[in-house]
């Protein structure tokens, strides 16, 4: 009961704060104008574009170099991810050849040869 309470009163004041931001927000769009703003996009357009090319740049750099280092990253991951299945076939095959060795495995496809017990001798074992 106390946790539903809890969430209402939380949902409560979420709402309480979008309207006041909203009401702030309105009192501000209605004063505000663009021909007395001390933003550079309104007061000197040539200098706005200017810097706004040097982030783009600066921007595009940094793009550039993420996306080399995350192909770089899935390089390794690559070869790590190979290295550890060639470890993991090698330890695969050795602890095979062991087995092979102390007779617990039989070579694949080669033939097994049985032997035929007649009657009087499984009688007697």
């Amino acid at each position: 009961m106390q946790a539903l309470e809890r969430s209402i009163a939380r949902e409560r004041a979420i709402r309480e704060a979008e309207e006041r931001d909203r009401i702030e927000m309105r009192s501000r769009l209605d004063i505000w104008d663009d021909d007395e703003s001390d933003e550079l996009f309104y007061t000197d357009r040539a200098r706005w574009r200017t810097s706004r090319a040097r982030r783009l740049a600066t921007e595009e750099a940094a793009d550039r170099e993420s996306r080399i280092y995350e192909e770089r990253e899935a390089e390794n991951l690559r070869r790590e991810s190979e290295a550890f299945l060639a470890r993991q076939m090698d330890e695969m095959q050795a602890l095979q050849d062991e087995q092979r060795k102390a007779g617990m495995l039989l070579d694949d496809g080669a033939p097994v040869k049985l032997k035929r017990i007649s009657r009087a001798n499984r009688a007697e074992g």
